[in-house]
């Protein structure tokens, strides 16, 4: 059977919205708590039913997931996510006929997330699903006692949920078991403080479960101690304590000393270089208010903070203004460095009627922590500062867009909670090879323009897809994404070029007009020697222009944007005042954009054999230009505007 398509494994993630009876959450931070070795049955009952898994992962630890004892009926599909939330493992029939099968090895610890579904969206069937590990894996971040079910703590018995619930939280509703001899025909309410009834159940077994959202008449009731009590013909038979809390994060820095700070080279869009630094603007990941609420004035839960994509400019108010309000900017590393998540807590919330309340906690004997990204803090208050150190992204230069997911947990006793709920934060993350020296002699690194832009690494980004891991390969890959994916033409006129200025070996790159094609697409040498190096730079390498000289002769070339020729000018001359190349290794090997060798046995005629010069060695690349010779005489870091 063919894989399933992108569009089928964005539809693995979403939500459902139904109130169907499953054996399994349809919702990821609600799924069955797995333990390994394990084995567990489930069902998929309903059209696009999703049974939800949650484990507890160990860097290091190799897992295997697997679907047996499929009913007739029954083609089975899994997804894993690692702690970071990215997926790492799909899988439709790798077990025995339509049964499937993933091993993975955990590069973090924490939690991780399985779903198992059909493979059609209308199917339907039994399975039972095992679980495994080649190793036992140190405790838990978060555990529970034998007999009751991840994020909730029991009462004396007959009625069971989160001792902590925020509905404001999104996905959160409060699950609440009942079992007790007498609640058939019985009433499970709930009251606030003052002893009002918010909310009631009415009971027809002696088992049952109901779901409440938090709220009465359709508002959300506030922060405070609510009791879910379990009531017959006027009698209270139990009862079980809850604390609504308002739990989020109103902003998210992040730091460490991999860290590389980040320049929009365009925060006006009518202005190519109004440079603006992203620690200028703000915090990386902010929401809509900057009072500390996490309600709007009408007691609602703020948006989610959205990833912005745009990467010339930020975010602006109606005036103009760059902001962060709402929005989740991007964040670069340096390769195999610690990212440090400094979260800050909302210290507010807001009523339905728009007053401004207290966030409820902390409540006492149930203290609460963070966890994000599956990574816990310690403990925590309204308003404070939390830090979170979570793992290295990973060693290639790469644009990677993740979900983390926040979350809260309670103590109760030895045990720590969910919270119901969480929010994915979306952060986009850009890995550099190291922190870049961009600033030529006279100029000061750190500063605008000589900081990362963010339209210029995320373009290498792009090229590089996380393949490139060193500065060889990183000069390759943008020779490469300059010659063949830009639109570049030679311009073959004069060979003038188009956003280089200054003398040839000691020229300033136009990048914020490039960015634009303010002049066009017809480019010479030094333009091109300029984007390889630039780009390159931008990235962590330390690269420079190689200027050539003087006025020799060419075998066939095949200039960038165009055909094989002998005659690049159009004039009957055919040869080079000068040129420029890129190198990082000060000339001993070197990258050029601008033209393609013939890299046959006989460059000086036809037929040809296209060779980009991507790490040739000085000697290689000049006997492939030129019949004659040519020094290379002056190495230059660019200026940059």
């Amino acid at each position: 059977m063919p894989r399933p398509s992108a569009t089928f494994l964005v539809l693995c993630l979403a939500l459902s919205s139904g109130s169907w009876a499953n054996d399994h959450s349809d919702n990821p931070h609600q799924g069955t708590w797995l333990s390994s070795p394990s084995s567990v049955a489930g069902s998929i009952d309903h059209d696009s039913d999703r049974d939800w898994f949650r484990i507890n992962v160990q860097s290091g630890v190799r897992y295997s997931f697997e679907t047996t004892q499929l009913s007739s009926n029954m083609d089975s599909v899994i997804a894993l996510f690692a702690p970071s939330g990215q997926r790492v493992g799909l899988d439709d029939d790798g077990g025995q006929g339509l049964a499937s099968r993933l091993e993975w090895t955990a590069t973090s610890s924490g939690q991780a997330w399985f779903v198992v579904l059909h493979y059609s969206s209308s199917g339907r069937g039994s399975y039972t699903l095992l679980s495994d590990d080649d190793s036992t894996p140190s405790a838990p971040i978060t555990t529970a006692p034998s007999g009751i079910p991840a994020g909730t703590t029991a009462s004396s018995g007959s009625i069971t949920a989160a001792r902590i619930f925020d509905p404001k939280l999104p996905g959160a509703r409060l699950d609440i078991s009942v079992q007790h001899s007498q609640a058939a025909g019985g009433r499970l309410a709930i009251l606030n403080p003052q002893d009002q009834q918010v909310a009631s159940f009415n009971l027809s077994s002696n088992s049952a479960q109901v779901s409440w959202d938090g709220t009465s008449g359709g508002s959300y009731v506030p922060p405070g101690g609510y009791r879910a009590v379990l009531l017959k013909n006027g009698q209270q038979l139990d009862q079980l304590q809850v604390a609504l809390v308002r739990l989020g994060a109103r902003e998210i820095r992040w730091q460490g000393s991999g860290r590389v700070p980040l320049m929009y080279h365009r925060a006006d869009p009518a202005w190519l270089r109004s440079y603006l630094p992203l620690d200028a603007i703000g915090a990386s990941w902010s929401v809509s208010r900057s009072d500390g609420s996490l309600d709007s004035s009408a007691g609602q839960p703020l948006p989610v903070p959205v990833m912005w994509n745009d990467p010339a400019t930020p975010p602006r108010l109606s005036s103009g203004a760059a902001t962060n309000r709402g929005f989740s900017l991007p964040v670069a590393y340096a390769a195999g460095t610690t990212r440090r998540a400094q979260l800050t807590l909302g210290d507010a919330s807001v009523s339905a009627q728009g007053a401004t309340l207290g966030c409820g906690y902390p409540v006492s004997g149930l203290p609460l922590r963070v966890v994000f990204g599956g990574f816990a803090s310690g403990p925590i208050q309204p308003g404070s500062q939390v830090a979170v150190d979570l793992n290295p992204l990973g060693t290639g230069v790469a644009r990677l867009d993740y979900d983390l997911v926040l979350r809260f947990e309670y103590q109760d006793g030895s045990g720590w909670y969910e919270v119901p709920g969480a929010i994915n934060v979306a952060q986009r993350f850009y890995v550099l090879l190291r922190a870049p020296q961009l600033a030529p002699a006279g100029f000061s690194n750190g500063q605008a323009p000589y900081l990362p832009w963010v339209q210029a690494v995320d373009q290498v980004a792009q090229w590089s897809a996380g393949n490139a891991y060193d500065d060889e390969a990183l000069m390759d890959v943008v020779t490469d994404g300059v010659f063949r994916s830009l639109g570049l033409r030679y311009e073959n006129s004069a060979g003038a070029p188009a956003y280089s200025a200054g003398s040839p070996w000691q020229s300033t790159m136009d990048l914020a007009a490039f960015d634009t094609r303010y002049y066009g697409s017809l480019v010479n040498c030094t333009d091109c020697a300029n984007l390889v190096s630039v780009y390159a730079r931008m990235v962590g390498v330390d690269a420079q222009n190689l200027y050539l000289g003087y006025n020799f002769s060419l075998h066939w070339i095949k200039g960038i944007g165009r055909s094989w020729t002998h005659d690049v000018f159009n004039s009957g001359g055919h040869g080079f005042s000068f040129h420029n190349i890129a190198t990082w290794t000060q000339g001993s090997t070197v990258h050029d954009a601008c033209l393609a060798l013939d890299g046959d046995a006989n460059p000086g005629s036809a037929p040809h054999q296209e060779l980009l010069p991507q790490g040739l060695s000085f000697y290689t690349y000049r006997s492939r230009l030129s019949p004659g010779s040519f020094q290379g005489l002056a190495l230059d870091r660019s200026r940059i505007e």
